[in-house]
């Protein structure tokens, strides 16, 4: 009989096994891990669980053109530009100015 309600032995070996990688990885890291609640009762919302997306850096002026004809077809993702990519002040604005409006 399992020890967990809902798991079979399968799951709960994959279980143990998931911890005991946690610890000896935590271990040879120094890092604590007494923190972890096994998700219950957790108090984490929807909206932190979703994953940032990494920014990429624009660093060439083809890719600045690029990126102009990009917000040229969809002009509705100049608002969210710089949560997509890392721009300096004078690449934003030679978007800015270079965008058909």
């Amino acid at each position: 009989m399992s020890g967990n309600r809902g798991t079979n032995s399968l799951q709960e070996l994959g279980g143990g096994i998931t911890y005991a990688r946690r610890y000896a990885i935590s271990a040879l890291l120094g890092l604590s891990v007494d923190t972890d609640t096994d998700a219950a009762g957790s108090t984490i919302k929807k909206e932190e669980l979703q994953t940032k997306k990494a920014r990429t850096a624009v660093t060439t002026d083809d890719a600045l053109q690029l990126l102009v004809g990009w917000i040229n077809k969809n002009p509705s993702r100049l608002t969210d530009i710089e949560n997509y990519y890392i721009l300096t002040a004078e690449q934003l604005q030679f978007i800015k100015d270079n965008v058909i409006a």
